[in-house]
């Protein structure tokens, strides 16, 4: 007959210490067996696995990460819904620290709407645009992006149809072609 207190307790492979069963992980796939490593052990050799190799962890997590997608969206479904008030103040926060991305969000939304076609906007393009001078009146005060043939009437959302607008100017010129726009600054009306 076996001790009792012997089956209940197990030595850890790595530090060679007899410990209570509590401390190893147990194994799905085999009831009433647990991994050879106490979870000290494992968590200083996932420690070392993700320092030494930061890579090959990466390329895991991102494997896992997609082999396992509908339990993460599930899991921030879940989170979203639980606290709705902390992630509008998280969202409010990233837009805040990423202004020019909120912007290529909205232009690329509005784009897909009418089926003019997205193509792609860096970054880097949109922070230039953002901090140049005013396409129409040269002023670089509040400098925003405009789309000089409209989303709305046909332009595409590319960067041959992007220019630097100050908001005055892209708010006057609204959903005119140029055109239409410049004829509106010379009679006066708008």
């Amino acid at each position: 007959m076996k001790d009792v207190r012997l089956e209940q307790s197990k030595a850890c492979s790595r530090c060679k210490q007899v410990q209570p069963v509590s401390n190893f992980t147990k194994i799905s796939r085999k009831p009433g067996k647990y991994v050879s490593e106490c979870k000290p052990c494992r968590a200083k050799l996932s420690a070392d696995f993700r320092i030494n190799k930061p890579d090959k962890a990466k390329e895991y997590r991102r494997n896992y990460e997609v082999s396992h997608r509908e339990y993460f969206r599930e899991k921030s479904r879940k989170r979203r819904a639980a606290n709705p008030e902390k992630m509008a103040a998280s969202y409010a926060k990233w837009y805040k620290k990423n202004p020019e991305s909120r912007v290529k969000r909205r232009h690329e939304y509005r784009a897909r709407k009418y089926s003019n076609g997205v193509f792609v906007v860096s970054k880097k393009e949109i922070v230039k645009l953002r901090s140049g001078a005013c396409f129409y009146c040269g002023s670089r005060i509040n400098i925003q992006i405009d789309h000089v043939i409209p989303v709305s009437r046909g332009g595409r959302h590319s960067v041959g149809n992007l220019v630097s607008a100050c908001s005055q100017c892209n708010q006057r010129k609204n959903q005119k072609f140029i055109t239409e726009w410049n004829k509106c600054r010379r009679t006066g009306a708008n």
